[in-house]
């Protein structure tokens, strides 16, 4: 998001905030502490860490958090929600000097925005900065339930959050190929018009499985968001890597 204009990020964290409110963070942020094995005083990684909703629950927590963004907006408003963590503007395609981690999490569909190279680099990175028996938490959307839903509407899926007499109308769609999903948020508010696209990778379960194990990882489990076993019929999709 760092080539965005500022107003740009404004309108799209003045919809999302309304969606991500203090009940939603928790939940996640308990589904994290879960399945990443979280413990206090541990050392964690929140790569594109947005504005700072995970980091906010992590220290509050008694974690030491690091969180990434490429975007000075995300990572203004990180610092302000969750001001004990420490903070770079940094693409996450660039992991060095940043130390030894007992965990990493690249959450909210983050994972898959580049090309499979470079996207399986990162995993490579990741997993050389975990210290022996460190997790990576990836959350992501599950590749079968979007074939699915894309057998069903063809032509895309629109979705919409209103608030406050202002709307975003996100429409996306599946790619030709079927890896990836491709889509745009048009954010109407206050009488101004702003879009922020979005390209995405779709793995299936066993995809992302296969990179992990291939990228470093010794084990991974596959779960849906709520924590529980990983269906066909799940949404979401989050896989928990060991080194």
């Amino acid at each position: 998001m760092s080539n965005q204009d500022p107003s740009t990020i404004a309108d799209f964290l003045y919809f999302m905030e309304l969606r991500y409110d203090d009940a939603r963070n928790k939940r996640e942020g308990d589904l994290l502490w879960q399945l990443g094995r979280i413990s206090p005083g541990e050392r964690v990684l929140d790569i594109c860490c947005g504005w700072g909703r995970t980091a906010r629950y992590l220290t509050d927590r008694g974690v030491d958090v690091v969180g990434i963004d490429n975007s000075p907006e995300m990572i203004a408003r990180a610092r302000s929600a969750a001001p004990k963590a420490e903070y770079h503007i940094r693409d996450m395609r660039d992991l060095s000097g940043l130390g030894r981690f007992d965990v990493a999490l690249i959450w909210w569909s983050s994972f898959g925005i580049f090309d499979d190279r470079t996207d399986r680099e990162i995993l490579q990175q990741v997993a050389a900065l975990l210290r022996p028996g460190g997790r990576l938490v990836v959350e992501t959307v599950n590749g079968p339930i979007l074939y699915q839903e894309w057998a069903n509407n063809p032509g895309g899926k629109t979705v919409s959050v209103e608030r406050d007499n202002n709307i975003m109308v996100d429409h996306r769609q599946m790619k030709p190929d079927g890896r990836r999903i491709a889509g745009e948020r048009t954010m109407y508010r206050n009488g101004d018009v702003t879009r922020l696209g979005y390209d995405v990778r779709v793995f299936t379960p066993s995809e992302l499985e296969y990179w992990m194990l291939t990228c470093g990882f010794k084990d991974v489990a596959l779960y849906d968001r709520k924590g529980n076993d990983l269906t066909l019929s799940s949404y979401g999709m989050v896989a928990v890597g060991t080194v």
